[in-house]
């Protein structure tokens, strides 16, 4: 062989070589592309899960969170409740009170300003001509 047929002969080869290596490497290229799409759309998705989960964990504690102010704030509410009606029951055992000294009062200016008998007389449904 002379040098032209091997320089010939390397240099076919080696275009085709090249060419059969580029392609080769262009499907291999594309794989490991089409692979990483894929594991960063699983990781993508895997973190989205993750972040849904942390937020339903979250509401679920702020659910609760909310409950309990919610049972500890009838449980005040109840207390309140029952304190007005205990300082109401007062208030009207004090009405009751003040009318009856409203009540004494009347009597008692009514004694000063007239005759004691038809003051008793008027008090106790008497008549005068009832007792003879």
């Amino acid at each position: 062989m002379d040098w032209n047929a091997i320089i010939l002969t390397l240099l076919g080869t080696t275009s085709f070589g090249g060419i059969w290596a580029a392609l080769a490497y262009r499907k291999e290229n594309k794989a490991l592309k089409k692979n990483e799409v894929k594991d960063s759309d699983t990781n993508t998705q895997s973190q989205q899960i993750d972040l849904g989960t942390k937020y339903a964990k979250e509401m679920l504690n702020l659910i609760e969170r909310v409950e309990d102010k919610m049972e500890s704030s009838e449980g005040n509410q109840k207390q309140m409740l029952e304190k007005i009606d205990e300082i109401r029951s007062k208030q009207d055992r004090l009405d009751e009170r003040q009318d009856k000294y409203e009540q004494m009062q009347g009597h008692i200016l009514q004694y000063l300003n007239g005759d004691f008998q038809k003051f008793l007389d008027r008090q106790y449904g008497r008549k005068k001509n009832a007792k003879k």
